[in-house]
């Protein structure tokens, strides 16, 4: 994870404690232990933290030096690539900070970064955890990746494990009242069932339907697919720079996301990504394009304009910038679903008066809602204009048709 995507979910997540940090309470315990040593004046091996992505390494990183009040310094890739670089850092390691507090030196998904090592680098490293005097933490998804075989025997590994649904759920409730986000328990509860054991992106998904209605909410992120999910897709999609790279992830949702999904998350957030006009300008243009063949493969049923409707839709999109996109700025809910939920009680209200109605109109409700209650709603209007108050028009609608007044007010208004 870059350093803009963990100042987002620092804020996201900001742990105070590492027992804040759910299902991996045997890891954390090795952690207080491996603090122990430094409280009580002593030092032990440096430590990695392994496990897949999400499940709070980095977290309990940042937790750990917030507990024992040790002055964090972590380090970037640019920070750490060259020998020159990791002997500077040297310095920070055995020595405390200006205001007399320990440092922990955080070097973050080591194992990823190592590919990226120029000449010297390793040999720099090795020396650096060796002769640390201050606690030296690395993480990495995968202890035993070829790229970091220099720091076995160097090392103490301390493994994490993807995170059970219930500790997810505790995770995504504790932020949600903390945030103030409109999410109800059930949608919590799904996304904790399908985060394949990973908190970060069960945030993402729980930041992403904030206020949106249950079920339209939970139905845009789709059956979470192991590799790929719709954030995953639009990060393809606006921050690559190939024709292929957005293109396949699309295809890798479907068909848990339609494309009028996609289309609509990608509309509601070139704004927010693609701050220049002209990149703005051209992506929009390329998603009307990527409309346009939309339709055009509906009605004439020949779904070969889909090719030219994918193109478009991700890699147009992702070719249309000229200048990197903002980081750091979280995907918005399509306002198109948010407005469909608010307006589906209603919508089913409108439902319910026609199948009413039918006992009195003999056609199907569809006919009712789009030819019948328009004329009614032209008669009560009327009526009300020559000096009818509305009591009584509802009142009529009651002896006649058995409408309350709710719902003589959606037949008065023509519409839901």
């Amino acid at each position: 994870m870059d350093a803009d995507a963990r100042n987002t979910f620092a804020k996201i997540y900001a742990v105070d404690s590492l027992s804040d940090i759910q299902g991996n309470d045997a890891a954390i315990a090795k952690l207080r232990r491996f603090a122990e040593a430094f409280v009580h004046g002593g030092r032990t091996r440096p430590i990695m933290l392994s496990g897949p992505p999400g499940v709070g390494k980095t977290s309990s990183a940042y937790a750990l030096a917030k507990e024992n009040g040790w002055n964090l310094i972590e380090l970037s890739a640019s920070e750490y690539r060259d020998k020159e670089s990791v002997e500077r850092i040297a310095v920070a390691a055995s020595s405390r900070n200006v205001f007399g507090k320990r440092n922990m030196i955080l070097l973050d998904e080591v194992d990823d970064l190592a590919k990226k090592f120029d000449k010297g680098a390793e040999s720099a490293i090795a020396k650096l955890i060796q002769g640390a005097a201050n606690p030296v933490v690395l993480t990495s998804n995968n202890a035993w990746d070829k790229s970091i075989r220099f720091l076995r025997g160097k090392v103490d590994s301390i493994d994490y494990i993807r995170v059970r649904p219930e500790g997810i759920e505790k995770v995504l409730k504790k932020v949600a009242a903390k945030a103030g986000l409109k999410v109800d328990s059930e949608s919590i509860g799904i996304i904790s069932r399908r985060s394949n054991g990973d908190v970060r992106s069960a945030l993402n998904d729980m930041y992403a339907i904030a206020g949106a209605e249950k079920e339209d909410a939970v139905d845009a992120l789709g059956l979470r697919n192991a590799a790929q999910e719709i954030f995953i897709v639009l990060n393809k999609i606006f921050y690559s720079n190939t024709l292929a790279a957005p293109l396949v992830a699309a295809r890798s949702v479907e068909p848990e996301v339609s494309n009028d999904l996609l289309i609509s998350w990608i509309d509601e957030n070139i704004p927010g990504k693609y701050r220049h006009a002209g990149d703005m300008n051209s992506a929009y243009e390329n998603l009307a394009l990527a409309t346009m063949y939309s339709s055009r493969a509906t009605r004439r049923q020949y779904y070969g304009y889909w090719r030219y409707m994918s193109v478009l839709m991700t890699s147009g999109i992702s070719l249309a910038k000229t200048r990197y996109p903002q980081e750091g700025t979280r995907y918005m809910f399509p306002k198109v679903i948010k407005e469909l939920s608010a307006s589906k009680s209603e919508r089913t209200s409108m439902k319910q008066v026609a199948t009413k109605l039918t006992a009195h109109i003999h056609f199907n409700t569809r006919y009712i809602i789009e030819n019948e209650i328009p004329m009614l709603s032209s008669m009560a209007n009327a009526a009300m204009d020559s000096g009818m108050s509305k009591e009584e028009v509802q009142e009529f609608f009651a002896d006649r048709f058995g409408l309350d007044s709710k719902e003589a007010d959606l037949v008065i208004k023509g519409r839901a």
